[in-house]
């Protein structure tokens, strides 16, 4: 009898599941990568289903009117990926756009 294990690592949540449960490396570099990584990976995403939490958060501490790019460039994404955010925050109702001035201002709805 044949058995087939698959492991699939999708971001950050999957490889800090596997150090929660014990996965240590014990060869110095490879370890000092893996450390690395883990440093590296916590800084740049956000963990699943956390967006609202941390877009409003930075809106709020912003707390004013607000370009895409200019949010981008504070949050440290692209602007596609803020931008998004932002259009799928708006259509929830919890930002507000105002869309009389070019480039479009965000902002916490009050």
């Amino acid at each position: 009898m044949v058995c087939l294990w698959g492991l699939v690592i999708s971001g950050w949540e999957d490889f800090n599941k596997l150090e929660k449960i014990g996965f240590k490396l014990y060869h110095s570099k490879k370890a000092k990568k893996w450390a690395n990584m883990m440093k590296n990976f916590e800084r740049h995403q956000i963990s699943r289903d956390s967006y609202k939490k941390f877009y409003l958060d930075n809106l709020k501490n912003i707390n004013k009117k607000i370009t895409a790019k200019d949010f981008a460039n504070y949050i440290k994404k692209s602007k596609r990926t803020a931008n998004h955010y932002l259009l799928k925050l708006e259509k929830e109702k919890l930002i507000t756009c105002d869309r009389n001035c070019w480039p479009y201002l965000y902002f916490i709805s009050t």
